[in-house]
C-alpha cells in the first residue's frame, strides 16, 4: 500500500512548489493568459525574495509573507532610483533585479526549508485553517480575474496626470532613465508609479500595465488584509469573505493608469509595518515603505511623512538618537534618487519651456489651510486610545489635508486620490478592530456592526451605482477583456516611424506628436513628446493666438526635428478639411488657418513623408 498522506508530506509538497513555482515563466507558453499568470508569479516571488532580504537584514523572521512582500516591492523602487540616476535601470537591469529577487526567495526558503516545512506542517493541523478555505480560493479567483482582466484592457486611456504613462515606461526601458521634463513633467509624481509600471514588461509588454495596478495591487492589498485579520474561527471567516466581497465591489475605477490599487495596498503595508515595529531589531523597513509610496504620488507623501513621524513619537522612549537618524534617513535615501533625476531632466530644458508644462503655485494659502485641517484632525484623533491606530487615523487625515488644501498634488486631478488614503486608512482600522477579542464574540461590539453597515453600504453601491462603475458591468468586461487577451502577441509593437527618423542623426533631438509615442526606439534618438495634455491646449489657430507660446517651447527644448502624425488634419499646403472651413475667418491664408503646430510645419524643410505623419527639420 502507499504511503499515506500526511500534513508534513503536504507541506513538503507546498514548500517546494513555492520555490519551484516563480521559474515556471521561463517555459515556453503558447496562450498568453497562462503566461501572464505565471509571470505574475515570477513578480510576486521576486517581490518576496528581496522581502525576505529586507526582514533578514533587519531580524524579522517572523513576519507574514504578504507584509515582506511589499517590502520586497518598496525595495526595488529604491534600487530603481538609485539606478535611474546612472541611467542603468533598463529593460536589461530590469529582468537581472526580477531574476536576482527570484533566486532570493528560492534559495533563501531552501536554506531555511526545515524550519518553513515544519512552520507549515504545524498549520495544516491546526483547527483554524479549515476557516482559511473559502477566503483564499475567493480571493485567488478574484485576483486572477483583476490580473487578467486589468491586463487585457488594451483600449484603456493611456494618459495620467503627467503624460503618455506607456511612452515613459518605454522610454524607462530603453535608456535607463527618466529624462523628458515636457511629455513627463512630474508635477504630480516623482516616478515611482512608471518604475512600478514597467514590471508590465514582466508580464510581456508595457501595454499590459494595467494588470500591476488594477491587477496585482488589489490581489496584494486583499492578501494582505486577510493574512493581518487571520479567520481563526467562523465569524472571522465570514468577515474574511465579506472583506473580499467589499474590495470587489469596490465602486471607483480609474479612467487612466495612475496608481490606486498599488498606493492603497502600500498604505496599508506601512500602517501594518508600524504594528510589528520592533525597535530593538531595526526600523528602518518603516522608512524604506515611506519613501516608496512617496515616490508614487506627491498626494501620499503628507500619510508618509505622518506615519514616519507618529512611529517616532509613539517610540521615543525605545528610540535612540541612532535609530531616529535612520527613521528619518531612509525614506530621505529612497526618495532623493527620483529628485535628482528629476531635476536632470527639468535642467536639460530652458526654464521658460518648463514652466509652460508645470506652471509654480503659491504655497502660502495651501500651507496654512494644511495646518490647519490637520490640526483639527489631530485634536479629533486623541479619543483613539491606541496610539498606533490613532497615528493612523491622524496620517489619513494628513493626506486628505494636502488635497484638500491643494498643497499636495493638483485640481482636479489629485482629488481621485482621496478615495486610495481613505480607503487604506479605513481598511487597516477595521481589520485592526476586528482583530479586536471582542470581535468575534457571540456579541460583537458596536464598533464591529458599524464596520458590517459600511460594508453592506459599499457593497450596494457598487451594485446599484450606474454606468461603468457598476459591479457586475465592470466584471462582465474584465471577463470579456480576458477573452481579448487570447488572441494577443506578447510582443512589443513594432516601430511604425523608423523609416522617418532614419534620417535623423543618432544625437539630435526630435520632438514628437505621434499617436503611439511607447513604438519609438528611445534609445536610438533623443525624444520630447509634446502629444500631451498640457501641451493639446497650445494647438490653438494662429488668428486666434496671441503669441507662439509652442514655438518657443520647441526652441528651450533645443528640438532638431518634428515629427507630427495626425490622421485627422490636413497639414499639406492649400488643402483644408471642412474643420478648416469653418475655423478660418474670412479670406484665410493656409498659413491663417493652420494651428500653431501644423504652422511650424508649413514654414520648415520637409525630410521625409509617410501617410499621415511628416517629419521637418527645424531651423534654429
Amino acid at each position: 500500500m502507499g504511503a499515506a498522506v500526511t500534513p508534513h508530506l503536504v507541506a513538503r509538497l507546498i514548500l517546494w512548489l513555492a520555490i519551484l513555482a516563480p521559474w515556471l515563466s521561463l517555459l515556453p507558453v503558447a496562450s498568453p493568459v497562462i503566461a501572464i499568470v505565471l509571470a505574475v508569479v515570477t513578480l510576486v516571488g521576486a517581490f518576496h525574495g528581496v522581502g525576505l532580504l529586507v526582514a533578514r537584514l533587519a531580524r524579522r523572521d517572523d513576519l507574514p509573507a504578504a507584509l515582506l512582500v511589499h517590502w520586497g516591492l518598496a525595495a526595488m523602487l529604491g534600487i530603481a532610483g538609485a539606478l535611474m540616476m546612472v541611467r542603468g535601470y533598463g529593460s536589461t537591469a530590469q529582468t537581472i533585479l526580477v531574476v536576482a529577487g527570484t533566486a532570493l526567495h528560492s534559495g533563501l526558503l531552501i536554506l531555511d526549508r526545515d524550519r518553513r516545512r515544519d512552520l507549515i506542517s504545524a498549520v495544516l493541523r491546526a483547527r483554524e485553517t479549515r476557516f482559511w478555505i473559502v477566503p483564499g480560493l475567493l480571493l485567488v479567483a478574484v485576483a486572477a480575474l483583476h490580473v487578467l482582466g486589468a491586463a487585457g484592457d488594451l483600449g484603456a486611456r493611456p494618459f495620467d496626470d503627467d503624460g503618455h504613462h506607456l511612452a515613459q515606461l518605454q522610454r524607462l526601458l530603453d535608456t535607463g532613465t527618466l529624462a523628458d521634463p515636457i511629455g513627463f513633467a512630474r508635477s504630480s509624481q516623482l516616478g515611482g508609479q512608471v518604475v512600478a509600471g514597467a514590471f508590465a514588461r514582466v508580464l510581456g509588454d508595457v501595454q499590459l500595465v494595467r494588470g500591476i495596478d488594477s491587477g496585482l495591487g488589489f490581489g496584494l492589498l486583499v492578501w494582505l488584509a486577510l493574512t493581518r485579520l487571520r479567520p481563526r474561527d467562523a465569524t472571522t471567516g465570514v468577515w474574511a469573505v465579506l472583506l473580499i466581497f467589499v474590495a470587489a465591489s469596490y465602486p471607483f475605477v480609474a479612467i487612466d493608469p495612475s496608481p490606486r490599487w498599488l498606493a492603497t495596498t502600500l498604505i496599508v503595508a506601512l500602517y501594518i509595518t508600524v504594528r510589528e515595529l520592533d525597535t530593538a531589531r531595526g526600523v528602518w523597513p518603516l522608512g524604506l515603505v515611506a519613501g516608496a509610496l512617496a515616490t508614487l504620488r506627491m498626494e501620499l507623501v503628507p500619510v508618509a511623512m505622518a506615519v514616519v513621524i507618529g512611529a517616532g513619537l509613539v517610540h521615543r522612549t525605545d528610540l535612540g538618537v541612532r535609530r531616529v537618524v535612520v527613521l528619518l534617513a531612509v525614506p530621505l535615501a529612497v526618495v532623493l534618487p527620483y529628485v535628482i533625476v528629476w531635476s536632470a531632466a527639468k535642467g536639460s530644458v530652458a526654464a521658460s519651456a518648463y514652466a509652460v508644462v508645470a506652471p509654480s503655485r503659491p504655497l502660502v494659502v495651501p500651507l496654512v489651510a494644511f495646518v490647519a485641517i490637520v490640526g483639527v484632525g489631530a485634536a479629533l484623533a486623541r479619543l483613539i486610545r491606541d496610539p498606533a491606530a490613532r497615528w493612523i487615523a491622524i496620517a489619513t487625515v494628513t493626506g486628505c489635508a494636502g488635497i484638500a488644501s491643494q498643497l499636495a498634488g493638483a485640481r482636479p486631478y489629485a482629488a481621485t486620490f482621496l478615495w486610495p488614503i481613505v480607503v487604506g486608512g479605513g481598511l487597516a482600522l477595521g481589520v485592526e478592530a476586528l482583530r479586536a477579542r471582542g470581535a468575534s464574540s457571540a456579541r460583537p461590539p458596536a464598533l464591529a456592526l458599524v464596520i458590517s453597515l459600511l460594508a453592506c453600504v459599499l457593497i450596494y453601491d457598487g451594485r446599484d451605482v450606474p454606468g461603468r462603475v457598476r459591479w457586475v458591468r465592470r466584471y462582465a468586461e474584465l471577463v470579456a477583456n480576458i477573452d481579448y487577451l487570447r488572441h494577443t502577441t506578447l510582443e512589443r509593437a513594432p516601430d511604425r516611424y523608423a523609416s522617418l527618423l532614419a534620417q535623423v542623426p543618432g544625437e539630435a533631438t526630435v520632438a514628437v506628436w505621434v499617436t503611439r509615442p511607447e513604438a519609438l526606439d528611445y534609445a536610438r534618438h533623443r525624444f520630447v513628446d509634446l502629444r500631451v495634455p498640457r501641451i493639446a491646449r497650445l494647438r490653438q489657430h494662429r488668428w486666434d493666438q496671441r503669441g507662439s507660446r509652442l514655438a518657443s517651447l520647441l526652441v528651450g527644448v533645443h528640438a532638431d526635428y518634428l515629427l507630427v502624425e495626425d490622421d485627422h488634419r490636413r497639414i499639406e499646403r492649400g488643402q483644408r478639411d471642412l474643420l478648416y472651413r469653418f475655423a478660418c475667418p474670412p479670406g484665410g491664408t493656409d498659413r491663417v488657418c493652420a494651428d500653431e503646430l501644423e504652422a511650424i510645419m508649413l514654414g520648415h524643410r520637409v525630410v521625409a513623408t509617410a501617410p499621415g505623419a511628416r517629419l521637418v527639420e527645424l531651423a534654429r
